[in-house]
């Protein structure tokens, strides 16, 4: 474990807008925004990338060694307790979702997009909460990404709780409003963080809800202990997070 034990972990994670800890930048923020981009890195070292493998758009390495296996500096404190997959309702280009030229290829509708990991049992204990991370790919190849999906904003109360009361309806509706009142993300993001296929086993439903669905099953594994859920992605898809 790099992170002593007297953290204030609330401040850490922005509870006060990280008030006094990024000029100077706060050592054990550092430390935090490090451990963040390795397991960020590690959806690059696993994503097989190769379209001539049939496993292209898979992760290289499952879940029990994955960790340990791509060198992640703290492989031993986590375990990963899921992977995300991802689809798209429409087509989208292949510097996202990757596609194999194998006929024997794994899956036709969907790519590996992440993964969950969880803090062990002993680094649990010393930390005094249990970590749960959650680790997003973004693109795989180096182009500009408004061009990928483009820049249109479209409206995210779909995954705003509580949103002025509106139904979904409504809130498309409210696309062309007021940026400063409605919630927006990108929609070619939006697109993939909530599209399912019934023709594939890893995106019957959106990656969406598999990740509410691990983060319940994981809130009421450990409900008798304290939480922290930091999600670590790539710039590209942080406009979707």
């Amino acid at each position: 474990m790099d992170m002593p034990s007297d953290v204030n972990w609330p401040e850490l994670l922005g509870s006060k807008n990280w008030d006094g800890l990024l000029d100077p930048l706060d050592l054990n923020l550092r430390r935090l925004i490090l451990r963040c981009g390795d397991l960020c890195q590690v959806t690059y070292d696993t994503f097989i990338n190769d379209k001539n493998s049939k496993y292209c758009g898979c992760s290289r390495y499952g879940k029990p060694t994955l960790l340990q296996t791509v060198c992640l500096p703290v492989a031993d404190d986590y375990e990963v307790a899921g992977f995300l997959y991802a689809t798209a309702r429409v087509s989208v280009p292949e510097a996202f979702l990757l596609k194999s030229k194998s006929r024997e290829m794994w899956d036709r509708e969907s790519n590996w997009i992440g993964y969950v990991a969880v803090s062990n049992d002993a680094v649990s204990r010393e930390l005094g909460r249990r970590e749960i991370y959650v680790a997003w790919r973004g693109t795989t190849r180096d182009y500009e990404w408004t061009d990928i999906l483009g820049a249109k904003l479209t409206s995210a109360a779909q995954l705003v709780r509580d949103y002025g009361g509106k139904e979904d309806d409504e809130a498309e509706e409210d696309d062309d409003g007021d940026d400063a009142k409605v919630p927006k993300v990108m929609l070619g993001w939006l697109t993939i963080y909530v599209s399912d296929d019934a023709r594939s086993p890893f995106t019957k439903v959106s990656a969406r809800m598999q990740l509410l669905t691990k983060i319940k099953q994981l809130i009421e594994q450990f409900k008798d202990e304290r939480l922290s859920i930091t999600l670590t992605v790539q710039l590209q898809l942080c406009h979707l997070l």
